[in-house]
């Protein structure tokens, strides 16, 4: 029963963060309404914009797992773990785009969301 109600509580927070506006997409928001009018020209330009302060994020998150993982037992063990995920994302991030980009949104888009994903997942490592 304690393992049910504590998958409930786990699940719960999650929702709850996702549903919560991150930080990329209000500044996505921000971008696009400064704008003005909305067209491809000013969602790559917002994209791009929000995808690189998302790649810095993930810079940042990164460096501080490493740093973290540093005084753990398995430490190099962890940390090629940690190297070959980030490796992994890389190629499905880049393989994931250029799908989307011939069968849904543009590629600078699904960049822009990836990316912000990726910091998202690496904050709560490092925290």
């Amino acid at each position: 029963m304690k393992k049910l109600t504590l998958a409930v509580l786990v699940l719960a927070s999650l929702a709850s963060v996702a549903q919560a506006e991150t930080k990329y997409e209000a500044e996505y928001g921000q971008c696009t309404k400064a704008a003005g009018t909305m067209n491809n020209g000013v969602m790559s330009a917002c994209s791009e914009t929000v995808s690189e302060m998302a790649k810095k994020d993930i810079n940042t998150y990164y460096k501080a797992i490493e740093t973290k993982l540093k005084d753990y037992d398995h430490k190099a063990d962890l940390l090629n773990k940690l190297e070959a995920s980030q490796k992994a994302w890389i190629q499905y991030r880049n393989m994931h785009c250029a799908l989307s980009e011939m069968i849904a949104a543009h590629e600078v888009f699904c960049l822009m969301q990836v990316n912000a994903q990726r910091a998202e997942e690496l904050k709560v490592l490092a925290e």
